[in-house]
Parts: C-alpha cells; sequence; structure tokens
C-alpha cells in the first residue's frame, strides 16, 4: 500500500497522508491549525494511540506496550513517514493494525 501511494503520487507534492474511515468526523479547520505548527519534512504520524495492557491473540506484537493506531479515529502521517516505511507493509495482512504499527514504529525509532 504504501509503495504504490508514494510511486503513484511522488510528483505531485503531497505532504500529508490522512487514513480515516467515512464514517470518522473530522474537523478540518483544527487539522488545518495544527499543521501548520508541524515541520512536514520532518517525520510524524498523529492519531490516537491504543495499547494493550496484555497480549493477545490479535495484536500479537512483539514487545507489550507496543502502540497502534486507533483505525477508527484516522490517523496521519508525513510524507517522509511513507517515504522511509519503502512499502514495508504487505498487500494482504492479517492484523493490518500490527504491520502499521510495526513498520511505523521502526520508521519513527519507538522501538
Amino acid at each position: 500500500m504504501c509503495c504504490r501511494l508514494v510511486d503513484v503520487y511522488s510528483n505531485d507534492g503531497y505532504h500529508w497522508v490522512l487514513f480515516m474511515p467515512e464514517f470518522t468526523e473530522l474537523n478540518v479547520d483544527k487539522l488545518y491549525e495544527l499543521l501548520l505548527n508541524l515541520d512536514r519534512m520532518e517525520r510524524h504520524f498523529i492519531g490516537r494511540a491504543l495499547i494493550d495492557q496484555h497480549m493477545t491473540v490479535i495484536h500479537h506484537y512483539d514487545k507489550p506496550g507496543m502502540p497502534y493506531p486507533d483505525f477508527s479515529a484516522g490517523f496521519l502521517i508525513s510524507w517522509p513517514v511513507l517515504v522511509s516505511s519503502g512499502g514495508n507493509i504487505p498487500d494482504f495482512s492479517i492484523d493490518p493494525k500490527y504491520e502499521v504499527s510495526r513498520v511505523h514504529c521502526d520508521v519513527l525509532y519507538l522501538r
């Protein structure tokens, strides 16, 4: 997914990518205000982080306490995060939340 986004949109001048389901409400004015204060050339992963208190079958993370994005709330990543991920998220995944978390934790040096 990420690799294709980078390949398709790399020459279009995008700075941010927003992932959110269609039923999520978004305050565009607040988002714009937030983005004005961030350096788009730095690596940013913005969203609501969830952390399992105990290891679970669905979120079988490498180590306990690894945050994963709340997909229902949506999340925003800066273009450098997308490029740095290098398309390491497989097209098919049993647990996309885990795959996104692992790749982006690696890219953002959270591990």
